[in-house]
Order: structure tokens, then C-alpha cells, then sequence
């Protein structure tokens, strides 16, 4: 529902305000990024943005987009480590992540 808002609010208003979608790609290379800034150590694998062009073939091209928004929103919040694992903390993704979690089968 979100991108489809965004779709639509970008329609009007030009791209140069920031109302470019990531691709699932670029989501994933942002919220590596993000991911390594809560600097846990060594548990986030280096090769975490290389994996990312292996995420759509991973995900069996099924709920792209939700997994996009989820990783998007995340990258843009805060992590912190918890047991030296980075993990988004950012409330502010749950409808991203009830999205992804309905598109998978997770709630009905």
C-alpha cells in the first residue's frame, strides 16, 4: 500500500524530490550499509551487499516489492546489536513488515 501511494504522490511532484522506489538491489545494498553502522563486530558478513543481486533468484521472485519496502524502510532507521547481531529498531516499518508477512503466507 505504501508504494502505491508513493507511485501516486510521484506522478505529481518531480523526481529530483527524492521519489525514486530502490530497486530490491539497491534496498539491499542500503540496509548492508545501514547494518554495519551499529558496528557489532564481525557478525554481518562482508559479503552482505554482494549477496544482494542473488536476493531476487533467493526469493523465488515472490514478494518482491514487500521485501523491498521492509529493507527500504529499515535502512532508513536506526540498528543496535543484540546478542552482536545488527537488528533494525525502527517501529516505524511494522506496516512494511505486516505487508511482507501476509504476502508470504505468515498472517492470514
Amino acid at each position: 500500500m505504501k508504494r502505491a501511494l508513493s507511485w501516486s504522490f510521484c506522478a505529481v511532484v518531480p523526481l529530483s524530490l527524492g521519489c525514486s522506489n530502490p530497486t530490491l538491489e539497491e534496498a539491499c545494498v542500503d540496509y548492508c550499509e545501514a547494518a554495519k553502522s551499529a558496528h557489532c563486530g564481525n557478525t554481518l558478513p562482508a559479503e552482505c551487499s554482494t549477496g544482494c543481486s542473488q536476493l531476487r533468484e533467493q526469493l523465488k521472485n515472490r514478494c518482491i516489492d514487500e521485501y523491498t519496502d521492509v529493507m527500504d524502510c529499515a535502512a532508513g532507521g536506526d540498528f543496535e546489536c543484540m546478542n552482536g547481531i545488527p537488528v533494525a529498531i525502527d517501529s516505524s516499518c511494522t506496516d512494511e513488515a505486516v505487508d511482507l508477512a501476509e504476502c508470504m503466507g505468515i498472517l492470514k
